[in-house]
């Protein structure tokens, strides 16, 4: 066996002399920096995730939600021969509204403003991954293994009775071609870390931040206890948001996130059913519903996310924690179908919450779509 390992070896070693030291120059320019594809794997009312229109259900409530992206924008480090950071950002709008039991349509949007309950917000989320400074000899030298590599696949592609003038052409034409990292990932992976490190591009994994608010437009109905006349206040709750999230190099298909937000908000009282006392008609119209104007509430939550790609599915563990209210929130989403290039995007989802501590179940399912 070591014979033949030394022939080998010596054999790739003499092929990368044939390419010359500037062919790095020639190759392709870094490839840009994306958000990882775990990323994506969200329902769409999360800060994190793809755009697009999503219905959500389970046993005890549903909702509706809309997001639209601007085109992401990616920059690379100015100085390619510094440590620095390549970057992926994008602004979002977003819309979310509860939908009613045994209500059949729900506007987000009508003439006369917005629905009741919608909430209208903005995320903006920025993407950092690190961006090794160039060294151009050890590029160079992957560079000439990497080519050297295929053209010892390439080799074999050709006829048994092929020429040296064939062999030339195919090292012109690898040459030519110069080193982008595709042809590094199929031709010689096991170089593609080296190369990118070496090449000054960015790497796996890195760092997010982003921040989000949002504004509701809530119109609550209560009726006096006294008189059981129904009366109307309008009110427009608010949060505010951060995120921060890491997705570790030699782990591509895990996401760690971390958010933390202050929602002020407005709550009727508990629904009762009251029947007016007194009078003389024999028919009485009781009333179901609060007796008390909605209340101001102020909390302040914080979540831990994470997810994990599978070949076909995406899991998700998020746990939440209601400062203000003491009530801890576990959510466990199951992502079947869809990302940000497929036309669909759901799954199953499991629910708990340390008030009511019963287990919520239900499904999401909508469709991707891009603003521009």
């Amino acid at each position: 066996m070591a014979p033949r390992f030394r022939l080998a070896l010596a054999a790739t070693m003499a092929n990368t002399m044939l390419f010359s030291p500037s062919c790095f120059s020639q190759q392709n320019d870094p490839p840009k920096v994306d958000l990882p594809e775990v990323g994506y794997r969200a329902e769409v009312r999360s800060a994190v995730s793809a755009p697009g229109a999503q219905l959500s259900a389970t046993n005890e409530s549903s909702s509706v939600s809309l997001k639209l992206s601007s085109t992401p924008k990616t920059t690379l480090a100015r100085d390619v021969n510094k440590p620095g950071f390549a970057t992926w950002s994008i602004w979002s709008v977003t819309a979310e509204a509860p939908l009613e039991k045994g209500e059949k349509r729900h506007d987000l949007l009508h003439q006369d403003g917005w629905g009741n309950s919608t909430s209208v917000g903005f995320n903006y989320v920025r993407f950092l991954t690190p961006q090794p400074p160039k060294n151009q000899v050890e590029s160079e030298k992957y560079c000439r293994l990497g080519q050297a590599a295929r053209f010892d696949v390439e080799k074999k592609k050709l006829a048994a009775n092929a020429t040296e003038v064939h062999l030339n052409q195919l090292r012109k034409q690898i040459e030519a071609d110069g080193c982008p990292v595709d042809n590094i990932r199929k031709y010689a992976p096991h170089l593609l870390d080296a190369v990118r490190a070496a090449g000054g591009y960015p790497r796996a994994g890195g760092f997010l931040l982003g921040v989000s608010g949002a504004l509701e437009f809530q119109n609550i109905k209560f009726y006096t206890p006294d008189t059981l006349t129904e009366k109307k206040e309008n009110h427009r709750p608010w949060s505010l948001a951060v995120t921060g999230g890491w997705n570790p190099e030699r782990i591509e298909k895990l996401f760690l996130l971390f958010r933390a937000e202050h929602k002020r908000s407005y709550e009727a009282d508990d629904e009762v059913t009251r029947c007016p006392v007194g009078g003389t008609d024999p028919t009485v119209i009781c009333v179901t519903g609060s007796f008390a104007p909605p209340k101001l509430t102020k909390n302040n939550v914080i979540s831990f996310e994470s997810r994990y790609l599978f070949k076909k599915i995406a899991i998700a563990a998020i746990v939440s924690r209601n400062l203000g209210k003491d009530v801890t929130t576990v959510d466990l989403p199951v992502y079947l179908i869809g990302n940000d290039k497929v036309p669909l995007n759901g799954g199953v989802r499991l629910g708990w919450d340390s008030k009511d501590k019963d287990l919520k179940a239900g499904v999401f399912v909508g469709v991707p779509f891009a603003f521009f």
